[in-house]
Formats: structure tokens, C-alpha cells, sequence
């Protein structure tokens, strides 16, 4: 399987620098979610829930989970930037760090690859797009200033056919005063970004879904500079 891996990936790399196959593949992103599978060759693979999102510049991250041999649900992240429809980069799972080397196939539907360990190639990953989760319904959350006690808040987020999604949520400030809140974003993949409002104030706020769709974890903003942190999980 390592040579065909190996030999699926030159051709791959070659045809890419063609003009025909280029003027298909500048057109394709690794932006979306995935199942896939990955593994030691010569072993059992892993089931993965993946996303990605990809700049305009290029430039790739995402988020993958699974569960591991021991039953543990474990997070890795990738970053790398495409190359006409080839991903060259890296992934990080805890203290575990490697190259990873991705290939879209024609339609960018599916994608085939290989990754690295301690340096050296060590096994495979093939993966099929899905559909990504949706934002709606209700989620128990803590946002908070850094270095500051969190708040406990419940969103409900409704997410339209066109990524647009609205939440709603309130809180008892630090005065014992019922804070009303909005937030209004726009979802890429499992990338919410948009803004929150609370009366007249508005401000931006960044949330990344986790692959399996059960949690979050983001930023927010305070007079257009980062102020805190804001995690949540889904309610069943």
C-alpha cells in the first residue's frame, strides 16, 4: 500500500501541474467536513470526523476526532496550505506533532494520503466529504474575561439553508442586573463567525465547532480587541 500511496501521489502531483488539470483544481477547497480513515499500515484503521477550513490565500486548518485504542475520544488539529489540490502540512494530536501529505481527487469529493511519525512515513488517511453539522439548538456554555470567573449561559442558535445562524441567550451580570443578548454569524464548514450584541454595544466573536458537532470552543472581542474566551456543549 506504500508504494501505491507513494506512486498515487506523484501522478497526482504531476497531472496537477498541467494546465488542463490546473484550471479544474485551483477551483477545488478543502473547506468541509469528512469521514475518514487513517492508520498504520498493516493495521486497523481509526473512524475520523474531520473539517476544514481554507483561506483564500490558501492556507488550511483542521480539526479531526476519534476515539483511540483505549476508547479515549482524542482531538487533533492539521494545518498546511493547498497546492492545487494537494495539502502539505502538519497535525498535532497532544504532545504528537508530523507532516501530512493529502490529495483531493478530480471531482474534490475524496481525498487519499499519507502522514508521518518520529520523522518517518508511517501510514495512510482516505476520506469522503459529508455534511456538517448544524449549529441549531441548544448548548450549555461558559464565556469570561481571561483570568476571570466564567459565566454559565444556554444559547439557542437557529442555522438557516444559507450558513446563517442567530442565538439567543441571557445572563446575571456581576450587578445581579438580567443581560439580554444576540448573536448573529455566518458558518463555514464548522467556523462560526459573526458578531454578539448586548443593547447597544456589538462586538465580534469567532467559534470553532468540534468535528463530531458536540462542542465549541472561541474567542470574543471588547472595543475590537480579544477579551476572553468562550467554550460550549451541546444539549441533547
Amino acid at each position: 500500500m506504500r508504494q501505491t500511496l507513494r506512486s498515487f501521489l506523484l501522478v497526482m502531483t504531476l497531472i496537477a501541474s498541467t494546465a488542463l488539470f490546473s484550471s479544474a483544481a485551483n477551483s477545488l477547497s478543502w473547506t468541509g467536513c469528512w469521514d475518514a480513515l487513517w492508520g498504520y499500515y498493516n493495521e486497523s484503521p481509526y473512524p475520523v470526523v474531520m473539517s476544514f477550513v481554507e483561506s483564500e490565500d490558501g492556507e488550511v486548518t483542521g480539526e479531526y476526532w476519534y476515539e483511540n485504542y483505549l476508547g479515549e475520544p482524542t482531538l487533533g488539529t492539521i494545518k498546511g496550505s493547498n497546492e492545487e489540490g494537494v495539502l502539505i502540512g502538519s497535525y498535532q494530536e497532544g504532545e504528537y506533532s508530523g507532516l501530512i501529505e493529502f490529495v483531493l481527487g478530480e471531482e474534490g469529493e475524496t481525498f487519499d494520503g499519507i502522514w508521518h511519525e518520529f520523522g518517518a512515513e508511517a501510514g495512510y488517511w482516505t476520506g469522503g466529504r459529508k455534511e456538517c453539522p448544524s449549529w441549531t439548538g441548544s448548548w450549555e456554555t461558559v464565556w469570561a474575561y481571561y483570568d476571570e470567573e466564567p459565566y454559565e449561559v444556554i444559547i439557542t442558535f437557529i442555522q438557516d439553508e444559507q450558513g446563517n445562524v442567530h442565538g439567543e441567550y441571557q445572563y446575571e451580570t456581576y450587578l445581579g442586573e438580567i443581560a439580554y443578548r444576540t448573536i448573529q454569524g455566518t458558518v463555514t464548514a464548522t467556523a462560526l463567525d459573526g458578531e454578539y450584541t448586548e443593547g447597544e454595544y456589538t462586538d465580534i466573536l469567532s467559534f470553532r465547532m468540534s468535528p463530531d458537532g458536540m462542542s465549541f470552543k472561541g474567542t470574543w472581542h471588547e472595543f475590537d480587541h480579544e477579551a476572553g474566551y468562550w467554550n460550549g456543549e451541546r444539549l441533547e
